[in-house]
């Protein structure tokens, strides 16, 4: 038990300290006088409880409730207080208090004891009862960033990566890549060998893509049969390297299912920009790139820095079949 007693009566806080000590040898007592030294002992090392006087010569006990609860919020506080009105009583409550106690009553040091280990004990359940319930808080949250069928982020965690909260950690000197892939043919593996096989054949088509991306990246369904794949701090030729060696692997990789064999390709599209201007822009784009490897015959990538803005293919070829950035579902074939 590491206790603080916060008091500018010497000879009480020396009398808690030695009768606490005769009664739990192994308690440790630090004192401090006012808010600054308070702060000072809150700041040197980690307490189990602090007792702390109502009525201190350069602030209240309620201030100083707060400021445990700031620094240190699983240290348990306990008001002590000459005042018989109930005012001071009603603040330390409200400020966080565990317990009030009359200094008449801190005379009777083995109450004070179990008073003391109550709160102690009782703050140790609330405060592992919090991290519980935040631990489930982050495993609900994390199911609802998740795709059922594939284990793979779903749209709205990639939504959540353009957020500004997200950006400020990106190294603004590099560039955010996005690849854009979609399985070529998807509707005529579902509608030869029924959309068992389609499952499987996106299952493990995710299995690719987790497998290829670093622990930083965003690997993610963005609807139907297209994945989404977001890689920071990188360079344009980095991403391209992925996406061929995505492309690659999707091709050499033959899905079984009741002893039937199917061939999957894809068509993969990119995109890189700068940290410092990302936007939703970087998906559109990398979609259009895509759009322009379907049109040149599909299992093949293609950047929209090479091969769409730079040779002008953006105007003539997508424009045809414009559409939203945020498809529900992925385009057939």
């Amino acid at each position: 038990m590491k206790l603080l007693i916060v008091d500018d009566d010497r000879d009480l806080c020396s009398f808690i300290e030695r009768r606490l000590g005769d009664l739990s040898p192994s308690t440790r007592v630090t004192t401090a006088g006012c808010k600054e030294s308070c702060l000072l002992a809150l700041a040197m090392q980690q307490f189990n409880c602090a007792l702390v006087d109502f009525c201190l010569p350069d602030c209240e006990g309620d201030e100083i409730i707060r400021l445990i609860a700031k620094h240190q919020p699983e240290c348990a506080a306990l008001v002590i207080s000459g005042y018989s009105n109930q005012e001071p009583a009603i603040r330390s409550f409200r400020s966080g208090s565990k317990d009030f106690i009359h200094k008449d009553d801190v005379i009777d040091v083995e109450k004070l004891w179990d008073r003391i280990t109550r709160v102690v004990e009782q703050t140790r359940r609330e405060h592992r009862e919090r991290r519980r319930m935040d631990r489930r808080m982050n495993e609900l949250q994390e199911m609802a960033s998740r795709d059922p069928l594939t284990g793979l982020y779903n749209r709205r965690r990639v939504e959540e990566f353009f957020k500004a909260d997200r950006r400020r950690t990106l190294d603004r000197r590099r560039s955010i890549g996005v690849i854009m892939l979609d399985l070529d043919h998807f509707k005529r593996i579902n509608d030869t060998y029924g959309h068992e096989a389609g499952d499987k054949v996106l299952v493990e088509t995710a299995g690719i893509i987790h497998n290829g991306c670093q622990s930083q990246d965003v690997a993610a369904r963005w609807g139907g049969e297209e994945f989404l794949i977001i890689k920071s701090n990188t360079t344009n030729a980095e991403v391209a390297a992925v996406a061929e060696e995505l492309r690659n692997r999707i091709e050499s990789t033959t899905v079984t299912l009741n002893e039937t064999a199917i061939e999957v390709t894809a068509s993969i599209g990119l995109c890189t920009r700068p940290a410092d201007a990302l936007s939703l822009e970087v998906i559109h784009n990398a979609d259009k790139a895509l759009y322009l490897a379907k049109q040149e015959g599909r299992n093949r990538v293609r950047s929209f820095e090479r091969d769409v803005r730079a040779v002008g293919h953006e105007s003539r070829r997508y424009a045809l079949a414009e559409r939203p950035t945020a498809a529900p579902v992925g385009r057939s074939g």
